[in-house]
């Protein structure tokens, strides 16, 4: 597809069908008429604020786990880090000393 009818398949002026935009109207008319009736029952809106409040508890304890698994693979991280600069140093240090125990100037 050109770049041109990629332009004209965007500008065109043909609407939006009406039976569509029926559907689309009836469903979320529908949804508003269920959440109004369930939220105008009392124990409807204590049982949605219970789930909600359940939901938000599971929410915050996965965060908290994953949050401390973080930090447990940072730390496990930055020791495996710290070992391998080590070595890196003393491998260093090795290859500036000559076979006679001196140590090369820079």
């Amino acid at each position: 597809m050109s770049n041109d009818d990629h332009k004209q398949s965007f500008s065109s002026n043909k609407g939006v069908n009406p039976i569509v935009a029926g559907a689309v109207g009836l469903a979320v008319g529908a949804a508003a008429g269920v959440a109004a009736g369930l939220l105008s029952d009392r124990d409807n809106r204590e049982k949605l604020k219970a789930k909600g409040d359940e939901i938000k508890d599971k929410g915050e304890k996965k965060s908290q786990e994953l949050k401390e698994k973080a930090e447990e693979m940072k730390a496990k991280g930055k020791s495996k880090l710290i070992a391998g600069l080590e070595q890196a140093k003393e491998k260093l240090e090795e290859s500036e000393v000559k076979t006679d125990g001196k140590i090369k100037s820079s």
